[in-house]
């Protein structure tokens, strides 16, 4: 995993965060981009997710790793992870699909500096 977090190290801040937070929480894709600076508890650690698979709440701790990370984002909307800086939603729908593709560039370039693909 460590040359996981030194390819994420190149990223931007939000897409570093964003994937560390996929990693170190095992959260789906959905829950992590929908997160709200409302459902955050930064004095205590703790993630309230009022949305899950299952349609039960759910708090769940933060890592002190993740939460140095989310401490240094720009709050410019009530979104952890918004689609763009103007942004008034979340990543969803049409505004997903500009971050997806953001997203998805990113992942291609971590994967390929993953040491298996090196070995090719």
């Amino acid at each position: 995993m460590s040359w996981l977090l030194k390819a994420l190290a190149d990223e931007m801040p939000k897409i570093k965060t964003f994937f560390l937070c996929l990693l170190v929480n095992g959260v789906r894709r959905d829950e992590a981009r929908l997160m709200k600076w409302a459902h955050l508890d930064l004095d205590r650690a703790l993630w309230h997710k009022p949305l899950t698979k299952t349609g039960v709440p759910h708090t769940i701790p933060l890592p002190a790793k993740l939460m140095a990370r989310l401490q240094q984002l720009p709050r410019i909307t009530e979104w952890v992870f918004p689609s763009s800086s103007n942004s008034k939603n979340g990543m969803q729908a049409g505004e997903w699909s500009d971050s997806k593709e953001q997203y998805r560039d990113a992942l291609e370039r971590i994967a390929s500096r993953s040491p298996r693909h090196e070995r090719r």
